[in-house]
């Protein structure tokens, strides 16, 4: 549990900061594409050091909802 917490300490200044800097540099119309490509190339980072199953579900669970219902 403690080495999850310092994973944590280091993974989310990546993602905030990550994150403001797309906003401030791309506009509104373009904002959405490139948050996607940053979080899936981040999400993919994190994959390595992680339990697979909580990447792919994370990335199924929105793809695969809307055609259910």
């Amino acid at each position: 549990m403690v080495w999850r917490f310092i994973q944590a300490l280091g993974a989310s200044p990546a993602l905030s900061l990550g994150a403001g800097v797309i906003g401030d540099i791309f506009a509104l119309e373009e904002r959405g594409t490139a948050m996607g490509i940053f979080l899936s190339v981040s999400i993919d980072y994190i994959r390595s050091f992680s339990g697979v199953e909580e990447v792919q579900a994370s990335l199924l669970g929105p793809a695969i909802a809307p055609p259910v219902g």
